[in-house]
């Protein structure tokens, strides 16, 4: 099996550009979010010797020398490759929308070399690592499908609370919020494409003028497959994932 990764990251912020609901982007310095960016290389280094890991990073400063010490690591600076769409995701208030930006940018110079050559594409944040071998669930016969780890649900009745204008009602599958964790999941070669449409669909949900402006990534991409009878092509997986929050700076085990 050839594995490629792709770490997404903002080293360094901008905290001048608030989030939505006025939110800082990030309590954590540059250079506690460079550290553990290198931790999520050296934890994929560690249990896939033979990944090669493309680390794509809005920031302004150029981090390649820290980064890229490792032949298998390629770093991908887009304040030099699309300063625009990296000033964008530095300044954007929705931290989902700079997510599914930054994979069409790295999907759109990649997408073809990564079906060629790999048999997953496997997304991580940055500051999150594995702590047990994901590799086993990464099967040459599962290609044309997705790993997501389970599911988080979050039942109507008790949300009720949330204002139609922050959570809007089609949001709710069968009475339940569903996510899909975007710390980490695999993209099956075969899925690529399909992958690229959803991820075009999440930065259109995700920006300002949309009622999904307030919706996180990983429930807008659960209604995706759900509403296009998609979850038949995602496999389920107890993988555990552990990590600090980037914009809280807290401690996570998913």
């Amino acid at each position: 099996m050839k594995n490629c990764y792709v770490i997404t990251s903002a080293i360094e912020v901008d905290n001048a550009h608030l989030l939505k609901e006025d939110q800082i982007r990030s309590i954590l310095s540059t250079a506690d979010r460079l550290a553990d960016t290198q931790l999520s290389i050296e934890c994929i280094l560690r249990n896939d010797e033979n990944a090669t890991i493309f680390v794509v990073d809005v920031s302004a400063t150029n981090f390649e020398q820290d980064l890229s010490r490792n032949k298998n690591v390629c770093y991908i600076h887009l304040e030099t490759s699309n300063p625009k769409l990296a000033q964008q995701c530095r300044s954007h208030p929705s931290k989902s929308w700079g997510e599914a930006m930054i994979l069409l940018e790295f999907l759109k110079l990649y997408k073809s070399f990564v079906k060629l050559n790999f048999d997953y594409l496997i997304k991580l944040s940055g500051r999150y690592y594995f702590t047990d071998n994901w590799c086993n669930d990464l099967q040459p016969e599962r290609t044309d499908h997705f790993l997501f780890k389970s599911p988080v649900y979050w039942e109507q009745s008790s949300l009720n609370y949330i204002p139609e204008y922050f959570l809007p009602s089609d949001m709710y599958v069968d009475g339940k919020l569903g996510g899909y964790y975007t710390v980490a999941y695999a993209v099956g070669s075969k899925q690529l494409d399909r992958f690229e449409t959803m991820l075009f669909t999440c930065a259109n949900m995700t920006d300002s003028y949309s009622k999904y402006f307030y919706v996180d990534v990983e429930y807008l991409l659960y209604k995706i497959f759900a509403d296009l009878d998609l979850r038949k092509y995602v496999i389920e997986t107890d993988w555990t994932i552990e990590g600090r929050g980037g914009q809280n700076g807290k401690y996570f085990r998913l």
